[in-house]
């Protein structure tokens, strides 16, 4: 009895380690890739270990996705009791891939005592479109240089970046400059892939720029064919009413791919704007009506905008046109500084009397201002139109529409006339004039019978008034 009872507990013995002796490894996270574009190869590490009470022999590692090209630093290792083991994994995107949140496939392991899939590899995949090549051009707005011409500046950042801040070499954007920015678009497919990139959108916006509202600009929609390029531009104009600042810029290209996958690509950047201490400019100067008779009257409207950093108190508008006897001046105009509240900037009315022995032409009326007493800062000429004479236009009349007659309803002159064809007409033959059919209709009152009748009419009515006059009489006793 003793000899089965020391027999049994060895067996038990030995069944508990079989049961507690299991094949495991530790867990491994997801790998997400990020933003990954097509053809790039991407690679991670990752560790495995063996969590089990055995030893793990033979150790294989794969990839479940055919398409993705998977390559592992390790093959056929064994791992003890509590070893760990660092692996690296490489893909490459495949030129072909969908775009968007992809999970590529999945990493498992098999050895000759445990299989098991380890984890997931996903990737954001945005670049089957790609902004190969950006470059920003700057124009300033006109300003008077120290020679007193109005003249522009211009500057440029070449091969800019995803998150650069906009650098024009010493030279600002500022209000009324224009931008333009020349985009290359990449369609990163390859020739031999055959996937062509249709209705490609670039949408450019500036945050907050315009009193807190964005300002955004598109190109037209354009192809990019598998494997080339193309170029686009987009224009912004930097609004007059602005504050100073750097803004967040943000460029979103998007397209679809033959195989109906839409493609994406981004950029993001910073815009610096700044202004000068003293700045107006007249961003109005119209006339209305345009073209006057002489001695007519025409309005001259002109707006005056402080794009400066300080307040203007003595600023001075004029008008001039000695042919038309235009000779306005007012002085100490005050105009405010701070945007977006109206009182940056002033408008001004004039009633423009042209004299009656004006001459027909085009006359320009000259609009100056001066930041102060003999500092002119800004011109703009305005034509206005003089025409004398009865030269004025009249106003067109509208004609209304005639309804067509269908061919088998009209009637013509020659359907009541002679026809004669071309052949019959020979060189010194006259051709007679042909005309309808015409009746003259005669009044009643004009024709002999008429007249006829109405006397014949009248002695009957005669007549019987005295034969009943003679009964009547006749009757009497």
């Amino acid at each position: 009895m003793k000899k089965f009872f020391l027999f049994a507990l060895f067996a038990f013995a030995l069944y508990s380690l079989s049961v507690s002796a299991a094949a495991s490894v530790g867990s491994i996270s997801n790998i997400n890739l990020g933003s990954m574009g097509l053809g790039i190869d991407a690679t991670r590490q990752f560790t495995l270990t063996n969590s089990g009470d055995v030893a793990l022999n033979g150790i294989q590692l794969a990839f479940s996705s055919s398409n993705v090209n998977a390559r592992f630093n390790k093959s056929n290792f064994n791992l003890g009791v509590g070893q760990s083991e660092a692996i690296t994994l490489n893909l490459t995107i495949p030129d072909t891939f969908s775009t968007g949140n992809i999970t590529l496939g999945s990493v498992s392991m098999t050895s000759t005592q445990l299989n098991k899939t380890l984890f997931s590899v996903s990737a954001e995949i945005t670049k089957g479109l790609l902004i190969e090549d950006l470059d920003i051009f700057l124009t300033t707005r006109p300003v008077r240089s120290s020679g007193g011409l109005m003249e522009t500046k211009s500057a440029d950042d070449l091969d800019v970046q995803d998150g650069d801040k906009i650098d024009f070499d010493g030279e600002d954007a500022g209000p009324g400059s224009e931008i333009r920015f020349n985009f290359n678009i990449e369609n990163t497919f390859s020739e031999s892939d055959d996937v062509d990139i249709t209705d490609v959108s670039i949408i450019l916006t500036i945050k907050d720029i315009d009193d807190g509202d964005d300002l955004d600009e598109e190109a037209e929609e354009f192809d990019v064919d598998s494997g080339k390029s193309d170029e686009a531009d987009i224009y912004i104009n930097i609004p007059t009413s602005v504050e100073e600042g750097t803004y967040d810029l943000t460029i979103e290209v998007e397209g679809e791919d033959s195989n109906g996958n839409t493609h994406t690509e981004s950029m993001d950047l910073e815009l610096t704007i700044a202004k000068e201490s003293r700045d107006i400019t007249i961003i109005e100067a119209s006339v209305f009506p345009a073209r006057v008779s002489c001695g007519g009257t025409s309005t001259l409207s002109t707006t005056i905008k402080n794009i400066g950093k300080r307040l203007e108190e003595e600023v001075q508008l004029e008008i001039l046109n000695s042919d038309l006897g235009v000779n306005f001046k007012e002085t100490g105009i005050e105009i405010e500084f701070e945007p977006f509240d109206g009182d940056d900037e002033y408008v001004k009315e004039i009633l423009i009397t042209v004299p009656a022995n004006t001459a027909p032409g085009n006359y320009p009326l000259k609009v100056n201002i001066y930041i102060q007493e003999g500092a002119l800062w800004d011109e703009r000429s305005v034509n206005l139109e003089v025409a004398c004479g009865g030269e004025l236009p009249v106003e067109e009349t509208v004609e209304e529409p005639v309804e067509e007659v269908p061919a088998e309803e009209e009637v013509t002159e020659e359907e009541t006339a002679t026809e004669v064809t071309e052949e019959e007409i020979t060189e010194g033959t006259s051709v007679p004039v042909l005309k309808p059919d015409t009746t003259t209709e005669v009044p009643i009152t004009k024709r002999p019978l008429f007249w006829i009748i109405l006397a014949l009419v009248n002695v009957l009515v005669i007549g019987a008034i005295a034969y009943v006059a003679i009964g009547a009489l006749a009757k009497k006793p």
